[in-house]
């Protein structure tokens, strides 16, 4: 076929998001990572494996709504947006994105010290592979399902970290959506972006805030009311494992609520 005289098709640039934009995607990550915890909680005793799959599924909605958080003080030309877009289908990153909600509430659930918010297989997407795929081995010439390739251990381990990470996403939420709904995001932006790009140590983040809370009444305001937030968040936390709450399950084997150690940036 003769091309010549054809112009190439470019890629189109990374689109930038409006405000109302990146509100609506924020909003519908965290609620339907909130919806996967429940759909993972409801068939949890009947196919733990799927329910392993749907809360990892629900961990890349969560890494994707911190993202969104970062973006919201993007400008028109920013390059940041090409990171926006680029991670926005690499179920890796997003997975461990997640984490950085510890860098705000490092309070968490955690059911194994051995596995601590992290897969025991060689990689978090491959945990999800296992839960929903027929395998095969090499090594034994066999082939496998989710049920063979997964345990409760791994099952409860994620359920843990999806609902720590979506109480924190939730109580940040619910902060940012006091008041000025516009300025509380944009100017609350600056904190996740700087945790992206620059990547302070967990234990920067008391100090980091208070130097943000320092540029003004209105930003001292913003901080107070993320602290006080954050506060209720980690109460329900520490208060779950001996709740009766029928969400999350009743029998999640929760051996503690710890301050965590959260994976390096990634």
């Amino acid at each position: 076929m003769n091309t010549r005289g054809r112009r190439r098709k470019t890629a189109s640039p990374h689109p930038t998001l409006t405000f109302e934009q990146l509100y609506e995607g924020h909003d519908k990550t965290v609620r339907n990572a909130e919806r996967l915890f429940g759909a993972g909680t409801t068939i949890l005793k009947q196919y733990p494996d799927i329910a392993l799959g749907l809360y990892e599924l629900g961990q890349e909605e969560i890494g994707k709504s911190f993202s969104f958080l970062a973006a919201f003080g993007y400008g028109p030309s920013d390059p940041q947006w090409q990171d926006f877009w680029q991670t926005w289908r690499d179920h890796r990153t997003k997975a461990y994105r997640a984490f950085f909600y510890e860098w705000f509430s490092p309070t968490r659930l955690t059911v194994s010290e051995e596995l601590d918010g992290f897969p025991r297989k060689s990689s978090i997407e491959r945990e999800k592979e296992a839960s929903f795929y027929i395998d095969y081995l090499r090594d034994t010439g066999r082939f496998v399902s989710p049920g063979e390739q997964t345990d409760a251990l791994e099952t409860a381990n994620r359920s843990a970290i999806l609902i720590s990470h979506v109480v924190t996403a939730s109580y940040i939420k619910t902060a940012l959506d006091e008041g000025d709904k516009q300025w509380n995001y944009q100017t609350f932006s600056a904190l996740p972006a700087l945790i992206l790009t620059t990547g302070p140590r967990q234990e920067a983040m008391p100090a980091i805030l208070d130097r943000f809370a320092a540029r003004s009444d209105r930003h001292r305001l913003l901080v107070d009311n993320l602290r006080s937030s954050l506060q209720h968040g980690a109460a329900w936390l520490r208060d779950l494992p001996a709740s009766n709450a029928a969400s999350p399950p009743e029998d999640l084997p929760v051996d503690s609520v710890q301050q965590s150690n959260a994976p390096e940036k990634q």
